[in-house]
């Protein structure tokens, strides 16, 4: 079974209880990242907050790759992103941490709903 993770805001490895679970049967886990416009800005992200993610996701990376996945990045809607991404690549498990701000609440079940459509 191949599984993804969506990883948002929490960039870590260690003590990630959706990654665990992605990886729980798994024989395969990739890593999604998406570069969210509503969360950078409508216009040009900030310079240094943009740096600091690039910095975080390229380390990301490399920790992945020390344990046999990669890291997949993409930009645009995650709504749109995530249920594509697993049509392509036949993910039988997407898992992602929970998130309480209200943006990422309606983000998140939008997802999940064109998850299920799929």
């Amino acid at each position: 079974m191949r599984a993804l993770h969506w990883f948002r805001s929490d960039l870590r490895l260690a003590d990630n209880t959706s990654l665990r679970a992605a990886c729980d049967g798994a024989e395969q886990v990739l890593a999604l990242f998406v570069f969210d416009r509503n969360l950078l800005g409508k216009s040009r992200p900030a310079a240094p907050r943009l740096r600091f993610m690039l910095r975080c996701l390229t380390q990301l990376s490399q920790r992945l790759e020390a344990h046999g996945s990669a890291l997949v990045v993409r930009e645009g809607d995650p709504a749109q992103i995530v249920p594509r991404l697993v049509e392509e690549i036949g993910v039988s498990r997407v898992s992602w941490n929970r998130d309480y701000s209200p943006y990422a609440k309606r983000r998140d079940a939008s997802v999940q709903r064109r998850l299920e459509k799929a």
